[in-house]
């Protein structure tokens, strides 16, 4: 494991998927990314399991290499996710603490409104993230496309269909977060990132997802 990563302080890793769900199905659930990185590693896990089908089969030895690489870069991602959740739960509990500060005279108000300026820049700079690394998703099970075994179209589907709602999802809630930063060059920045994230992954997205349908209309093995 490369130097740097870090547990998720939220221990998503370790959440059952009834846990999972019954906290998000709260008002003191996860926050706004909860959905989008759990889409997007159900995605990679997708693809990992792809490599790992493909690289188990002898027949397809000549598409070791990209395959092989796919895999770690896959790898890499989902633990990337693991780190993004513990961003985006920590920015998620900033902005609560944001909105029960006092306003009751001019000095409240302006400690208010630098907290939300803050906690906005913070949650929304995790967006961007959390959108950047759903795109990877959806750019790694497109990549799959012709390197697998034929009847394996659907799981690439799948993964970028799952790879494309997390981007919207997150997009989304970034989105949110990026109107209350107002009258800063890091907004446009930021905005600006996003929206290649979204058109890069999205288009990634729609490519595998367009050719696993005319795959699956054309009989499997096609």
């Amino acid at each position: 494991m490369p130097d740097g990563r870090s547990e998720a302080p939220n221990n998503l890793a370790e959440t059952t998927i009834g846990d999972w769900l019954s906290g998000l199905a709260t008002a003191a659930g996860p926050g706004g990314y909860a959905s989008a990185l759990m889409s997007t590693s159900q995605a990679l896990a997708l693809v990992e399991r792809l490599c790992g089908i493909t690289l188990g089969d002898p027949e397809l030895e000549y598409l070791y290499p990209p395959v092989v690489e796919c895999l770690a870069e896959a790898g890499v991602a989902r633990h990337r996710v693991l780190q993004l959740a513990g961003e985006a739960s920590s920015a998620h509990i900033g902005m609560q603490a944001a909105y029960l500060l006092p306003e009751e005279d001019e000095a409240g108000r302006a400690s208010r409104h630098h907290a939300f300026q803050s906690t906005a820049e913070v949650s929304a700079a995790v967006g961007v993230e959390v959108v950047k690394v759903a795109a990877k998703a959806a750019e790694l099970a497109s990549s799959l496309y012709g390197r697998t075994n034929p009847v394996m179209f659907a799981h690439i589907g799948e993964a970028a269909a799952l790879s494309a709602a997390a981007i919207e999802a997150a997009a989304l809630h970034c989105w949110l977060h990026l109107a209350d930063v107002s009258g800063t060059r890091l907004k446009t920045d930021l905005n600006e990132e996003l929206h290649k994230h979204i058109d890069d992954g999205l288009g990634s997205a729609s490519m595998a997802i367009y050719n696993a349908r005319a795959q699956g209309r054309e009989g499997v093995g096609a």
